[in-house]
């Protein structure tokens, strides 16, 4: 019917034709061949439809006068024996050629040879495939190349495909579907050319190539919209600025001229169901009153009523048929909104049969008017894949994440990209133009409630500037306030209740990192992050001021508190990374990067953000382990920093929750690796520490600030120690020790050489008392002498055993007991009382103990078993075991206090824990790490006092129980600690 109607001329033709034949294929007496159709009447005599019948109706036969033709066609004969078809077609072309009748190319394409036949559908299948492989460089398939493609995917022994054509110029019949023009054509309507490039997703009518990409779901919403499947009156397309609804209403409009539907690339034109003409104008309504919108309707239409009213406009468009007209930026014209929509816009819906699309921007005082008017709302936001498939078709795919999902910024920042000179990076300078739009964006929405631009600009700087820093953590509302206020230069204020506004209009451009509301102790505020951060700009060093002003300052002393309020303390770390040199006091203290939660002080590290400090400092920085409680973290640094030769004694690990404090340490390798330890304290409150050393050397240390008193250098000829004891005896540190199984003293305060001492000699255990008591062990045989008196005072054998391995004397007057430990394992106490000679045995078997240790009292002694595990004992509790994390990990030594014990290992890793021997021990934190393999450990006299060596020093651990708060008195405080009495399982 419908090449009746063409050749009859009811039918206007197109430039090009491309007819597609394909039935039953018949051939008669060897040269005539035609289409069995069971449609086709018109030549019944025949039965067939010929080519010649096909050519006579589209251009008319040798009897009938010369009309406009066509100037090319194509014509596939996709049917069995079709080469002669072919043949057939273009003989009767060439007739009409030579009578002068016609002047036009054709090409019939036949699938078949004279002696094939045509497989169904091999054809339309090997020819989709050939246009799904086009490259897109030409705008137009030449016939011939496309039958050498097709023969390619077709089995040529049994089909192929032949191509046989009349004509001087290339086919034009043909469009590829994967080309993309380049620019708009020239016919396209003029009141669209400032639309066209939008259409394209290019910034300039002039630039080259098509790439609009996204929106789909908003394109669908707009055509069912068009075509009439949406409520009365006119669609509101709502969006912020720059997410791309000019470019929408752009690519709608011209996708609705038919013209410009056939060279339309495959990403516009797939799924495309509007009908011829669907869209009939495009105009903006920026600075527009309502009778000037109607006059730029008016032209846009080409009605040329001149200056028509509204009224008079709706009167000429009632008398033809329906229109679309899209409208651009209402909230832009200069009239209200809600003027323009009832005076004009929606009497053109009502009455005129139009429909109307009008783009607004993000405004509370519209939206109410929308509301008010009940008109419907589509919302347009960011689109990420779109943008992302935008930036690499154009070849700039990197820069992309710096656009997040914002059109705008992402046309801006492509050209920004490609447009960058050779050598220089394209990269940053997209960034700041993407961060440009981004922006006005964010302000966009921030004046949605017609806030003043001071107030927008205002409430953005905090979070834009806080993304710009790479800061992760977001602002709660009292610091985005706090920095609103600190960067305002007018002096204005801003509370918290301003910033969660601030936050509630930007929407999904911020991200709460907080965990929510609550009591528990995992929850935290809301805290608001930008979430489309952008380049750091020259303000960052304004911006880390602000954040330095607002950090709390210490109430007892000058200077910046900065464990008060870690997460503005991490804020002006990630402000400030930029400017080590402007921000060198805040960035070189110690307690700055003590304050530093595990997670910012990583980061802070991998950015190389300590290398304001001096070497040693930042290398104490750089050996903390950041996943640690920031409480060990501080223990760690301070630690480091004594070691390292710093002042580092204003840190207080305890105040930050470790529960313990570093008072001092040894320089790192200051001294020959320690071997043996002995600490002590004197009634008079002055403590002492005496360490032996792998070069032979005694030294004694001041307990309470870690002060060098003497050192007592002896040749390693003479032996070096290999046992130790220490006690203040009349005011005086001494010291007595056995090196190479012969006993020295030595008097440290005197400045004299140690002496023999003949009542050490071969002693396989001694221990020294405050009092002058030496208690020596040889064999099973304990004996109890006083320093500078002559003769034996005690001397007794420990039942039961074949070797003492070691005593202990303890207690104070009145209360002096030695503890002695047995080959066995068996542990035995007893009071010294005058006129007894003899030491109770007490149950308590430790067949398997490896070593033991004794508190100072006495009371307590520690045991090591052989699996690694750590027991004690004390009168009360009995036997229980204390429980080590890791024992595995190398238990290497241990010491043991009345209420705190302290065991230490580990090769790889140093550790150190703090175990509770009794109620009220515990500690906030029960691990410590260690900066190296540890020796020895030792409580002083009050347990107050523990002091390590290593394989690089010694240093000094306050480990006295927080005072506790006043808030946490406990006025009902518990039973007894729990006992597990393993006496028998040991036995």
């Amino acid at each position: 019917m419908w090449l009746k109607g063409v050749g009859s001329g009811e039918q206007e033709p197109p430039l090009s034709l491309f007819i597609y034949c394909t039935g039953h294929g018949e051939r008669k007496n060897d040269s005539t061949w035609g289409l069995a159709l069971p449609t086709f009447d018109e030549w019944a005599a025949k039965h067939l439809l010929e080519p010649a019948n096909i050519i006579d109706t589209l251009y008319g036969s040798d009897r009938q006068r010369k009309k406009e033709l066509f100037e090319q066609a194509v014509i596939v004969l996709d049917a069995c024996y079709s080469e002669p078809g072919a043949g057939d077609a273009m003989e009767t072309r060439r007739r009409q050629s030579a009578a002068g009748r016609v002047d036009y190319e054709a090409w019939v394409i036949a699938t078949a040879r004279k002696a094939q036949q045509a497989q169904q559908l091999a054809f339309a299948r090997a020819f989709a495939k050939t246009l799904s492989r086009s490259d897109g460089t030409r705008e137009f398939i030449e016939p011939s190349a496309l039958a050498e493609q097709i023969n390619r995917h077709l089995p040529t022994d049994s089909q192929e495909v032949w191509v046989s054509s009349v004509g001087r110029r290339g086919c034009r019949a043909l469009p590829d579907p994967a080309y993309m023009p380049q620019t708009s054509p020239d016919w396209l309507d003029g009141d669209l050319d400032e639309w066209s490039h939008l259409a394209r997703g290019r910034r300039f009518p002039g630039q080259e190539g098509w790439y609009f990409s996204g929106r789909r779901e908003e394109q669908q919403r707009l055509r069912e919209f068009i075509g009439g499947g949406g409520p009365a009156g006119p669609l509101i397309l709502r969006g912020a600025a720059g997410v791309g609804k000019s470019a929408l209403l752009g690519h709608l409009a011209v996708c609705g001229k038919s013209e410009w539907r056939r060279l339309l690339p495959p990403v516009a034109r797939r799924g495309l169901v509007l009908p011829d003409d669907s869209v009939h104008a495009l105009v903006s309504a920026q600075d527009a009153s309502v009778s000037g919108l109607a006059r730029r309707i008016d032209k846009a239409l080409g009605l040329d009523l001149g200056n028509p009213t509204p009224d008079e406009l709706c009167e000429a468009l009632e008398d033809l048929p329906p229109r679309t007209v899209l409208v651009d930026d209402l909230h832009l014209a200069r009239d209200a909104p809600a003027a323009v929509v009832t005076d004009l816009l929606d009497p053109l819906a009502e009455y005129a049969r139009t429909v109307v699309i009008a783009s607004t921007g993000h405004d509370a005082a519209t939206d109410e008017v929308w509301q008010d008017l009940q008109l419907p709302v589509l919302q347009i936001g960011t689109d990420d894949e779109g943008v992302r498939t935008y930036a690499r078709a154009r070849g700039a795919g990197e820069v992309a994440a710096a656009c997040h999902g914002h059109f705008g910024a992402a046309v801006q920042a492509v050209d920004a990209f490609l447009g960058t000179a050779r050598g220089r990076d394209g990269e940053e300078r997209a960034r700041r133009a993407a961060g440009e739009q981004l922006t006005n964006f964010h302000r966009s929405l921030l004046a949605s409630r017609r806030h003043p631009d001071d107030w927008c600009r205002a409430m953005l700087e905090p979070v834009r500037a806080a993304a710009a820093c790479g800061h992760d953590a977001g602002l709660t509302a009292e610091h985005w306030a706090a920095l609103a206020t600190a960067l305002d230069r007018s002096g204005r204020t801003y509370g918290p209740e301003e910033a969660r506004e601030a936050a509630e209009l930007l929407g999904g451009a911020v991200t709460d990192t907080g965990t929510g509301k609550g009591t528990d102790s995992s929850a935290t505020p809301p805290a608001w992050r930008l979430a489309t951060p952008v380049a750091p700009d020259s303000r960052g060093r304004e911006f880390a001021e602000a954040v330095r002003d607002c950090l709390p300052v210490h109430a007892s002393r000058a200077g910046i508190d900065w464990a008060a309020d870690t997460a503005l303390t991490v804020l002006f770390a990630d402000a400030s990374s930029r400017f080590d040199q402007e921000f060198a006091a805040e960035r070189s203290s110690w307690a700055f990067w003590a304050a530093l939660p595990g997670d910012a002080l990583a980061r802070q590290l991998d950015a190389g953000g300590a290398r304001v400090l001096p070497c040693r400092v930042d290398a104490a920085v750089r050996n903390q382990t950041p996943g640690l409680h920031p409480a060990v973290r501080v223990f760690q640094l301070k630690l480091s920093l004594l070691r390292s030769g710093n002042e580092g004694r204003g840190l207080d690990p305890r105040g930050s929750g470790a529960g313990v404090d570093v008072l001092w340490a040894t320089p790192k390798d200051g001294v020959a690796v320690p071997d043996l330890l002995a600490v002590t304290s004197g009634a008079s409150g002055d403590g002492y520490v005496v360490t032996t050393h792998g070069d032979a050397s005694i030294r004694l240390w001041n307990l309470e600030d870690g002060t060098p008193l003497a050192e007592a250098v002896r040749s390693e000829e003479v032996g070096i120690a290999s046992h130790l004891a220490l006690a203040v005896f009349d005011g005086e540190p001494v010291v007595v020790f056995v090196a190479d199984g012969a006993g020295l003293l030595w008097r440290p305060l005197t400045g004299r050489d140690p002496e023999p001492l003949a009542a050490l000699d071969g002693a396989t255990a001694f221990s020294l008392h405050g009092d002058g008591l030496l208690a020596v062990a040889r064999g099973a045989r304990v004996e109890v002498v006083r320093l500078g008196a002559t003769g034996q005072t005690r001397s007794f054998t420990v039942p039961g055993s074949g070797r003492v391995t070691q005593v202990h004397l303890g207690g104070g007057a009145g209360d002096r007991r030695l503890v002695a430990t047995t080959e066995f394992g068996t542990v035995t106490a007893r009071v010294l009382d005058t006129g007894v000679a003899a030491v109770r045995r007490q149950p308590l078997l430790m067949p398997s103990a490896q070593h033991a240790e004794v508190s100072s009292t006495g009371h307590t002694v520690g045991m090591l078993d052989r699996s690694g595990g750590l027991f004690v004992w004390d009168e009360s509790y009995g036997t229980r075991g204390l429980d080590i994390p890791a024992p595995r990990d190398g238990t290497l030594t241990f010491a043991v206090g009345d209420s705190l014990a302290a065991a230490a290992g580990g090769a790889q890793k140093p550790w150190l824990c703090l175990l509770p021997v009794t109620s009220g021990g515990e500690r906030p934190v029960s691990r410590l790490p260690l900066p190296d393999q540890p020796v020895a450990l030792a409580f002083d006299t009050h347990g107050s006092r523990l002091v390590v060596t290593d394989l690089r020093g010694v240093f000094c651990l306050d480990v006295s129980p927080d005072p506790p708060r006043p808030d946490m008195v406990d006025h009902n405080p518990p039973g007894p600690v729990p006992t597990i009495d393993r006496s028998e399982e040991a036995r």
